[in-house]
């Protein structure tokens, strides 16, 4: 799956992990917000898989072009995932972006 990435045991668990919470965070929101209210959807095996996907292929992108540490994809995937979900902008989520109060 993440063969490029080229990860040991313990970096693939972490990545997996990060999907994984990334994706269970996106449905609690969208449940929270009553997105499913009327709609055939929800957390169905596609939906799931199509939420996969969409990690999958930022975990790439962050990764191989944004030289992004594993750390910081799991740390970013949560809010990446609902911006692209809500069609938002991802650009100062997957741009180096310093805040400053």
């Amino acid at each position: 799956m993440f063969d490029k990435l080229r990860l040991d045991e313990k970096q693939s668990e972490m990545l997996i992990n990060g999907i994984q919470k990334a994706i269970m965070d996106s449905f609690d929101t969208d449940e929270s917000r009553g997105d499913y209210m009327g709609k055939a959807h929800g957390r169905t095996i596609a939906e799931t898989k199509r939420r996969f996907k969409i990690c999958q292929d930022w975990v790439l992108i962050l990764r191989m072009e944004k030289n992004f540490s594993l750390q910081r994809i799991c740390d970013t995937l949560p809010r990446l995932l609902r911006n692209v979900l809500d069609g938002k902008d991802v650009s100062c989520i997957t741009d180096s972006c310093i805040w400053t109060p």
